[in-house]
């Protein structure tokens, strides 16, 4: 599954891209745990440890490689593509089931 396509199916609202567009310049250099980002999306930390696995988030580092479980922490900058990507979804979709397309 593309990333596009994957983007598709993440349950975020517009309500939370506008909440994370008001905080944007404060959380540029900011990083995310599994279970934050899982909090985020509404999803489980396993389904984030999924994603982070299919490539979803390009970024995201082990902590301790080493260790049978490692912790994940995933840059701002990659929730943000995630989330963009639904927004332009989303307007597309808006735009195109339009009652009055003229």
């Amino acid at each position: 599954m593309s990333l596009k396509q994957f983007s598709y199916k993440i349950p975020v609202t517009y309500d939370v891209i506008e909440d994370m567009e008001a905080v944007k310049p404060k959380l540029m250099d900011e990083i995310y745990t599994t279970t934050q980002a899982a909090n985020f999306f509404s999803v489980s930390k396993r389904t984030i440890q999924d994603w982070i696995t299919r490539g979803y988030f390009p970024n995201a580092y082990k902590l301790n490689p080493h260790a049978k479980r490692p912790e994940y922490r995933i840059p701002r900058s990659d929730i943000a593509k995630i989330i963009e990507l639904r927004r332009l979804q989303q307007t597309t979709v808006t735009a195109g089931n339009s009652a009055n397309p003229g």
